[in-house]
């Protein structure tokens, strides 16, 4: 069973999540995540009904999530979309249940999906003029956001409980193709050759 520990991680390779390691002791927990059909591309974590779970996006279009203490899948795959590929999964708590807020490859969208009970909420997130590469979530004054970044070399924050953008875009020189969001509130962007840190006001 996984016992509380100051960090987990999961690292991906082939068509499988290669391994759950205990950063404490820097040990490989259980067997690698096996179930995808091609190959998994992003990964986040969570609590669902009281399990710490890995939800996992691939190459072949589904968002899946996965039981840490015992390795097995979770429930049916989340299907997204045809011929495609999920290409970032954050995850967070929007009226005090577990939600993944997911970009695929090639489309300008973002969705919204309850991981307790696998189903998408409300219709897709539409806002950026390009494909949208990277997620992350952060509470902002209560209220639990996501914040994504695109091809279309911006970075924009949506209130996941109204699915309306917050604020005007944050306008880059190249591509965003990654986020995090720091503990104080901060942001780092990663875009073409550069990364950028933006401190909270």
């Amino acid at each position: 069973m996984t016992k509380p520990r100051p960090c987990l991680r999961a690292w991906m390779g082939g068509w499988w999540i290669r391994g759950v390691w205990d950063l404490a002791v820097g040990e490989q927990v259980g067997e690698p995540l096996t179930g995808h059909n091609d190959l998994v591309g992003s990964v986040a974590t969570a609590v669902v009904e009281g399990r710490p779970v890995a939800v996992t996006g691939g190459a072949d279009g589904t968002v899946r999530v996965w039981d840490l203490a015992t390795g097995q899948q979770v429930g049916d795959p989340l299907y997204i979309v045809d011929d495609n590929w999920v290409r970032a999964v954050a995850t967070t708590l929007v009226d005090g249940r577990p939600v993944a807020v997911i970009a695929v490859y090639g489309d300008k969208a973002v969705r919204v999906w309850d991981l307790a009970t696998g189903r998408q909420i409300r219709e897709p997130v539409h806002g950026h003029d390009d494909w949208v590469w990277a997620v992350a979530t952060a509470v902002v004054d209560g209220c639990p956001v996501a914040v994504t970044g695109g091809h279309d070399n911006t970075v924009r924050v949506w209130d996941l409980a109204t699915g309306q953008q917050v604020g005007p875009e944050l306008m880059f020189s190249s591509e965003v193709w990654a986020l995090a969001v720091t503990p104080d509130g901060g942001l780092v962007v990663a875009f073409g050759q550069e990364v950028a840190v933006l401190c909270p006001r």
